[in-house]
């Protein structure tokens, strides 16, 4: 059986309709994509211990993601949502199985978001041009992944599967819906013909920095443009677990809050240099003294406030500076690297896989940690580390082809230079005035008691 026959047999074996919709594949959990770890050379290629999805309907994905919607209009529409992005995200587990593309998508806690929602994650195009005026840093960026939402809602009951009653209307339907599923396919990212002594070669970690246990799993940035504070405080939490044998959890939401000092721009997003300037002038705040809440608030220390009596640790910063794309596999075997990348336009779905991003999403950027790079199915690939949460992609992590459209700047490579310190300087701050941390926590307190929520 050749490969499309085999598509085609899956297919109709699984009963395809839209009252189902996807869950990743099972070896990651519940819903989501599976996740990497270790490295050198493994057994087996991803692709081939890939397993077709789980399925489950809409009612499942509410409770599993907790949605209660305000209305029965809003329930509807993000149901549409759901069901157009669920089977665009099926299609596409069917392509990467069968070696129609490299990489596939896949459910996640964005697959009843709005397009607004999604770009709301990032600055606009005119923001982004507003900072890299201002000064040396290109500044985070604008537009998410957009889905492409056309398919949603889409009558297809009646096109898809063969009909008992009369076999030339059988045949008919059957060629619908394999023209559909062609058009489909044609359209997802990364689809390619794969010659078939690639197909199994064996997968190569040649870098991959969660090995050394100095990362927390990844983290959600929620509906802010906080990217820029996750990207910056990972790092941080690799080096300073790397002095001093401890990982340390520490706060975005310290940067979303009081950024504006060095020019951060909240939930509206940041820069590289503006995150490192924040960290040298104010320090590191602790996660536990200061919770991220996915949104800005005011910033607890007053405008007046001594520098020096903010963030609970202090580092030695000594500055960023951007490399050469050619120099970006070197710096990586000494430590992870923060990149600014342009999102493919099917970012927001990503499962798993290598994206290969054919397409762009409209204008901008997104801010993330470039913690590795490696093989797979003969694609050489940048292994990033987004703040999606865990139910993003491969376990949070992300696959992108090498010499792809979404990174093709110099300037997109940023290295915080004290990450080169085998020795970095972590102490506590002995000035440190936590009252006003102290002020701000029990004042929330009483809030969720009084409204039983942030």
């Amino acid at each position: 059986m050749n490969a499309r026959a085999a598509i085609w047999a899956t297919l109709f074996s699984l009963g395809l309709g839209l009252s189902l919709c996807l869950a990743a594949p099972g070896d990651g959990g519940p819903v989501f994509g599976g996740g990497g770890g270790g490295g050198g050379q493994v057994e087996s290629s991803a692709r081939s211990r890939f397993s077709l999805p789980k399925v489950l309907n809409f009612e499942q994905f509410k409770r599993l993601f907790k949605r209660n919607y305000e209305s029965i209009s809003e329930e509807l529409e993000r149901r549409q949502l759901f069901l157009g992005r669920a089977f665009r995200a099926f299609i596409s587990a069917i392509g990467y199985k069968h070696a129609k593309s490299d990489s596939y998508l896949a459910i996640n806690h964005m697959s009843d978001w709005r397009l607004e929602q999604i770009r709301s994650l990032y600055m606009s195009a005119a923001q982004l041009e507003l900072e890299a005026q201002s000064g040396p840093s290109l500044g985070l960026a604008a537009s998410a992944a957009a889905a492409d939402d056309s398919l949603s809602g889409r009558p297809l009951n009646g096109t898809v599967g063969p009909s008992e009653r009369n076999p030339i209307a059988a045949t008919e339907g059957a060629s619908r819906a394999r023209e559909l599923i062609e058009r489909l396919l044609g359209s997802l990212p990364g689809r390619r013909k794969l010659r078939p002594r690639r197909l199994h070669l064996p997968d190569e970690v040649f870098v991959d920095h969660r090995s050394s246990n100095c990362f927390f799993e990844p983290r959600n940035q929620k509906k802010c443009g906080s990217c820029y504070a996750f990207a910056v405080i990972s790092l941080y939490e690799w080096m300073i677990c790397r002095a001093t044998g401890s990982l340390t959890a520490l706060s975005e939401q310290y940067l979303v809050d009081c950024g504006q000092r060095s020019g951060l721009k909240g939930c509206n997003g940041g820069s590289v240099v503006g995150a490192s300037e924040f960290v040298r002038d104010y320090g590191l705040e602790l996660s536990e003294n200061y919770p991220y809440r996915g949104k800005q608030r005011k910033c607890p220390y007053p405008i007046e406030a001594d520098p020096s009596e903010m963030g609970s640790l202090r580092v030695d910063s000594l500055g960023q500076t951007r490399l050469p794309m050619e120099e970006v596999e070197r710096v990586l075997e000494r430590t992870p690297v923060v990149i600014y990348m342009t999102p493919s336009k099917w970012f927001s779905e990503y499962g798993g896989g290598v994206d290969r991003c054919e397409k762009l999403s409209k204008g901008g950027l997104h801010m993330v940690l470039l913690v590795g790079h490696g093989r797979e199915d003969g694609n050489d690939y940048w292994l990033i580390r987004n703040s999606y949460s865990t139910d993003w992609g491969e376990r949070g992590y992300y696959k992108l082809r090498k010499g792809s459209k979404c990174l093709s700047a110099w300037n997109y490579f940023h290295l915080l230079v004290e990450a080169l310190k085998a020795d970095l300087n972590v102490r506590k701050n002995p000035n440190h005035d936590a009252s006003f941390l102290n002020q701000t926590s029990s004042f929330m307190t009483t809030l969720r008691h009084l409204f039983g929520r942030d």
